[in-house]
């Protein structure tokens, strides 16, 4: 390997840094968790949080799966690496396409009912939630 192609290997290694580093933080923000509860969380100190989220420093992947599990959340969020990546299509099971969702627009309760529906364990429990939502809401 010559000097330009580990120069470019080691750019693109700080460009995916810093782009898992954003999600991280953005993550955290829109919950509202600081980066001392997170750093607990996780196991680390609020400074290597700082580090890890403007790319300064690499995520290993034990824990960023820390940080996903946190999160609650999957550990491929964090993976992008680009906006599209955020991108979500939400299609109707019949087809109908209601548009595009990106996460970092979303705003914390949204993020929070996501989390805390992910969370429910009982498919029956969750179509429920569904239902209720699918009755006081038409889209």
């Amino acid at each position: 390997m010559n000097k330009g192609q580990k120069k470019y290997r080691q750019d693109k290694a700080k460009e995916s840094d810093h782009d898992i580093g954003l999600r991280v933080k953005i993550l955290r923000k829109a919950l509202g968790i600081s980066q001392m509860k997170l750093a607990e969380g996780v196991g680390v100190s609020f400074q290597q949080i700082q580090k890890y989220e403007s790319g300064e420093n690499k995520i290993s992947v034990e824990k960023l799966r820390k940080i996903a599990s946190f999160f609650n959340t999957p550990l491929g969020y964090f993976l992008g690496t680009n906006k599209e990546s955020f991108q979500r299509d939400t299609t109707h099971e019949r087809g109908r396409q209601y548009g595009n969702i990106y996460f970092e627009d979303l705003s914390k309760e949204e993020i929070e009912l996501v989390l805390r529906l992910r969370a429910v364990k009982n498919s029956d429990v969750k179509k429920g939630i569904h239902l209720i939502l699918k009755g006081i809401v038409q889209y």
